[in-house]
């Protein structure tokens, strides 16, 4: 009894995690005069999602970059975040950790520039951030996926 209520959920747990959770994206109206009007959010799929980010082309960054306006923030996965890197028309990289822009390259099997310069955001841009997930005492020479957090960055 007890091994059948560990294959049942077993088998349960995978249907979930099989099950594709919604991503969100910002939408927004605009009024008479270009400002916006008001906005909310619209859970999307995956594939949409990455088609949606892919076709606008990308900004990489190591961090959020504050803007005066509205910033729409949500975490992504991993595979996630590549899928739009590999798929992406235009990649402009602000990635300033030569370990994160290799380890990008590695995985997406594009080149992913290493770039300390300025960013400034222009409404309508949308910037994937890779984060280290911790702090570290120095500079980390070796970075593998686990240790990066992925966010999609709408400026509105």
């Amino acid at each position: 009894m007890s091994e059948n209520k560990n294959k049942a959920a077993a088998e349960g747990g995978q249907a979930a995690a099989s099950r594709e959770a919604p991503i969100y994206i910002p939408q927004w109206k605009v009024d008479g005069s270009g400002y916006i009007a008001g906005w909310g959010t619209a859970a999307i799929s995956r594939e949409e999602f990455v088609r949606e980010v892919a076709n606008r082309g990308v900004v990489l960054l190591n961090a959020a970059v504050p803007y005066e306006g509205f910033m729409f923030i949500q975490k992504l996965d991993v595979s996630t975040a590549v899928e739009v890197l590999r798929r992406a028309n235009d990649i402009k990289s602000f990635i300033g950790h030569e370990a994160t822009a290799r380890l990008l390259a590695s995985l997406t099997g594009r080149e992913i520039a290493y770039n300390r310069g300025m960013y400034a955001p222009k409404p309508g841009d949308v910037a994937l951030v890779i984060r280290l997930r911790s702090r570290t005492g120095g500079d980390v020479k070796d970075v593998k996926p686990d240790d990066l957090e992925f966010l999609a960055l709408w400026y509105l």
